[in-house]
């Protein structure tokens, strides 16, 4: 399985690569025309770190999910149509990018992955996102923009909490709503992107969730900046947004 040829970059040719990955743990084989993964990379004990994006990966084989130990993933750019399931078999990953492929829909079974911080899935096909995200108690970094998401998960029928979410990035998609309800599946939410979207109001729980530092909703059809401000909450969100930016100045 795999390219035979091997490929040239700055760290070498693959071969190379793949050899120094047994004393590393890390992977890094980014545009190499791979249409499979190498099979040698399957031999790899202890890999912490696989980069195989800017690939023409379409399917990942099942013996992916052998890699116990890893918790860094990236098949950014290639032309996958569906999260591989071998993928959450692994339960140690913190980082998944998935962005830039053809992905339609999310498994149930991504709710295993309970370690992970960071999920990148922008520029995708996404049409909806399913109620199993709000499993994933330990995600910081939510990004699905650049998808065709219309709604989010009812709240009403959310058991668990993403409670350790930061940034939820939801730019660019279809959405028109966003409940008030969804304000208490994101306890600790700071920053929340919905620029270029059909919002036509905004949740005025979520401004008032008192993490909240950074809401975008700039190229959206009725709501902006200005109707915000007649939002109860606002001004102590914008007093929390100021100490966000002075903050940053300061560093």
């Amino acid at each position: 399985m795999g390219n035979a040829a091997s490929t040239k970059g700055a760290k070498g040719t693959m071969k190379d690569r793949l050899e120094r990955a047994d004393k590393t743990g890390i992977v890094t084989l980014t545009d190499a025309k791979l249409k499979e993964i190498p099979e040698k990379i399957f031999t790899i004990k202890n890999l912490k770190n696989l980069d195989l994006s800017r690939n023409k990966l379409s399917s990942i084989p099942p013996q992916l999910q052998t890699f116990t130990t890893l918790k860094f993933l990236s098949l950014s750019h290639n032309s996958l149509t569906t999260v591989p399931l071998s993928i959450t078999y692994l339960t140690t990953l913190t980082t998944l990018n998935l962005s830039h492929n053809a992905i339609t829909t999310l498994p149930p079974q991504l709710s295993s992955l309970t370690s992970l911080k960071t999920l990148l899935l922008s520029h995708n096909n996404l049409t909806t996102l399913p109620l199993t995200i709000t499993s994933l108690s330990t995600l910081i970094t939510l990004d699905v923009s650049h998808n065709n998401i219309t709604a989010l998960p009812d709240p009403s029928t959310v058991t668990t909490k993403l409670s350790s979410l930061e940034e939820f990035n939801l730019e660019v998609n279809k959405l028109t709503l966003i409940q008030d309800e969804w304000a208490a599946v994101v306890p600790g939410l700071k920053t929340i992107k919905l620029g270029s979207n059909t919002l036509k109001t905004f949740p005025e729980a979520i401004l008032k969730v008192r993490s909240v530092t950074w809401i975008d909703l700039k190229d959206n059809v009725g709501v902006n900046e200005d109707e915000l401000s007649h939002l109860d909450g606002y001004e102590e969100y914008v007093s929390r947004r100021k100490n966000r930016v002075d903050q940053f100045l300061k560093t």
